[in-house]
This record gives C-alpha cells, structure tokens and sequence, in this order.
C-alpha cells in the first residue's frame, strides 16, 4: 500500500485529492495537513511514500516546507501543486527537489497513476 500526505490550505481541494485517490485499491491517505508548517510536522511523524504539497500556503509556503520534507523524509516523493500558472514555479519545484510537479487545474483522475509512476508500484 502506497500511503500519501496530501497537504494544501484549501479544505475543498484536500477532499477532491482525497476523493480522487479513494477508487485506487493501492494508494491510502493517512494525513492532511493545511499549512507548510503541518506539513513538515506532519511528514517527519507519517513518513508518507508521497506528499501532495501545495506552493501557496500559510504559516510556511510549499517551497520551504519541501526543504523541511526533504530532510526530514529522505525517501518521500514529493509532487508539488501550484494554482499559479506561472512556467518559473516548475523549474523552481524541481531544483528545490520535487520528484513530479503538477497544476492545480490539471485532471485529478490522473494523480493515482502518477503516484504509481513515482513510487515504482505502477
């Protein structure tokens, strides 16, 4: 099983990741967090096999959660989520050390086979 910390400061959008996830037999959710704070806490406690980590966040941005992430959980994979359509934010994801970096705006029914992908289990 394939566990997940799904982590963004929009209650309705962690339901439509969770929601999206629920048919995928392989994949659990075992925590939400809403801020980079949480977020970090949360990972180092969990060690999730992928975080779903929102940019834009309260108390701590995604970008300095991540750093906090990749300490903390060295073999996480992380994806990042950006409403931001802003083409930087990628680049910026990826050098920081995100493993998959996906728009907000972008199909949810996709996310499981991502998450495979990273994971190896697909």
């Amino acid at each position: 099983m394939t566990t997940v910390l799904i982590c963004d400061d929009v209650a309705e959008l962690r339901s439509l990741i969770k929601r999206a996830l629920r048919s995928e037999t392989d994949i659990e959710v075992v925590g939400e967090a809403a801020n980079g704070q949480q977020a970090v806490e949360m990972a180092a406690s969990l060690q999730p096999d992928v975080v779903v980590l929102d940019i834009q966040m309260p108390v701590m941005d995604g970008f300095q959660a991540l750093e906090g992430i990749r300490r903390d959980c060295p073999a996480s994979k992380v994806i990042m989520l950006s409403g931001l359509n802003a083409s930087n934010l990628e680049a910026t994801a990826m050098s920081l050390g995100a493993d998959d970096y996906m728009e907000k705006g972008a199909y949810l029914g996709s996310l499981g086979e991502r998450i495979r992908s990273l994971t190896g289990s697909g």
